[in-house]
């Protein structure tokens, strides 16, 4: 009896359009474009500060990736991760890497979007 009552208060003329009401999809396509990357950037390290994970140190994980290790894209199931999150406020900051010219390394730098812009390393 209740669906009945809820239906019969719906109105089946049409609501007059509205230039005001109505958003441009490139728009909503921009908006999304622009604002995921930092949105999911923003939460993957608003939670690893939140478990105490401290800005400018690297943290390390100590054992392999697999598909459920995934924070923001897909790891190598056969290497072991660090991260850190910059704060770069206050000015530039030196990343240095050890020598180690037997062995493949690399620290990637990522933006807020998510676009790896620089590598370091044996790469």
């Amino acid at each position: 009896m209740a669906l009945v009552l809820a239906a019969s208060g719906c109105t089946s003329r049409a609501l007059p359009d509205s230039k005001e009401n109505e958003m441009d999809g490139s728009l909503i396509e921009k908006a999304f474009l622009y604002g995921y990357g930092p949105y999911e950037f923003s939460k993957t390290a608003g939670a690893a500060l939140a478990r105490g994970r401290a800005q400018n140190t690297l943290g390390h994980r100590t054992a392999m990736s697999g598909p459920k290790n995934r924070s923001v894209t897909a790891p190598n199931i056969d290497t072991l991760y660090s991260s850190a999150f910059l704060e770069l406020s206050g000015g530039p900051m030196e990343v240095l890497t050890p020598e180690a010219p037997d062995r493949y390394h690399c620290v990637t730098f990522m933006n807020t979007f998510t676009d790896n812009f620089g590598i370091l390393g044996t790469r």
